[in-house]
């Protein structure tokens, strides 16, 4: 799985739960939201991986 994907997949659930942009700057795309996300593109895959093996 791609790390860029599964970003786009996110950030876009994440603007259909909430129908706006919340928790960052569309614009610039920072803010808190998009720190925790690139934390999580990270992680995630990773812990996945960690089970796995």
């Amino acid at each position: 799985m791609s790390a860029a994907w599964f970003f786009r997949i996110e950030l876009n659930f994440w603007a259909l739960i909430n129908q706006l942009p919340m928790g960052f700057d569309p614009r610039m795309l920072i803010g808190p939201f998009i720190s925790l996300l690139t934390f999580a593109i990270f992680l995630i895959p990773l812990t996945f991986l960690a089970f796995y093996f």
